[in-house]
């Protein structure tokens, strides 16, 4: 089975089932400027929303994306294409405000090769390449950013144990 999301030609694409298996993708892509954009389906069809669409987003890294435990959608990505902008990582998360974008790291070339994950208690997890393999987290004080691998890697996806371990693969290319 296949269906058309959007009519503009989509980049890198994320997909994430919510906990009724509900679809939700991210996915860039390039026609003018670089964008952003989140789809989900719902009982009328697919609703797709702009996240960003300026020059700031880069469109040929992929974002990762992943549903948090009530259902809600956030999106990890790289943003800064822009030479007004330092490249960074930018963290997109949607609730009753509709969407809210932050910085979380901004060292070099930060946000490419990215993956996101929950942990049991719901907080994100966040690995990434940027001046070397990094893990950033999120907690009530915070981000809080880990250095894995100072040499880093080409990409990376990150999952969780069945002890709340979370666990990392990426491409040691060194």
């Amino acid at each position: 089975h296949k269906e058309a999301i959007a009519d503009v030609p989509p980049g890198r694409t994320s997909l994430a089932l919510d906990q009724n298996d509900t679809p939700h993708i991210s996915f860039t892509g390039y026609l003018g400027d670089p964008w952003l954009q989140y789809a989900h389906r719902d009982q009328s069809g697919w609703q797709v929303e702009m996240i960003e669409n300026t020059t700031h987003v880069t469109s040929q890294c992929r974002s990762s994306l992943a549903v948090d435990q009530g259902g809600e959608a956030h999106i990890l990505y790289h943003r800064g294409s822009g030479a007004e902008v330092d490249n960074r990582l930018a963290y997109a998360s949607h609730g009753d405000a509709g969407w809210q974008i932050e910085a979380v790291d901004s060292s070099a070339a930060a946000g490419i090769g990215v993956s996101l994950a929950f942990d049991a208690d719901g907080f994100p997890h966040l690995s990434y390449l940027g001046g070397g393999l990094k893990h950033a987290y999120l907690t009530a004080a915070g981000w809080n950013l880990d250095s894995l691998d100072r040499l880093g890697g080409v990409d990376s996806s990150m999952a969780f144990d069945a002890t709340g371990r979370f666990q990392v693969a990426y491409i040691d290319h060194y």
